[in-house]
């Protein structure tokens, strides 16, 4: 948030509790990111919900930081690998 109104990219986990919203009227994307060092932004995406979303492990949003709100410019999720936590035995 100190790098307000630079392009920056944050990393974080979707805050599932406080829910995500389409509204498709303003073609804009809603939704609360905790980051790294567990700060709280609200995020405003101009565009559809990102496939994957409900499942994805962690996002990574590129944009600016205006007052409290994260416009972002590109949202990127991760999500969790069905390989993940699986042991190869020969």
């Amino acid at each position: 948030k100190e790098k307000q109104g630079k392009k920056v990219q944050v990393k974080g986990q979707w805050v599932r509790e406080m829910g995500s919203e389409y509204n498709s009227d303003k073609n804009e994307f809603t939704f609360h990111l905790k980051d790294e060092s567990n700060n709280i932004s609200r995020v405003i995406f101009k565009g559809s919900k990102p496939n994957n979303f409900d499942i994805a492990s962690h996002v990574v949003a590129t944009g600016k930081y205006e007052n409290d709100t994260f416009f972002a410019s590109e949202i990127l999720t991760k999500c969790p690998s069905k390989y993940e936590g699986q042991k190869y035995s020969e």
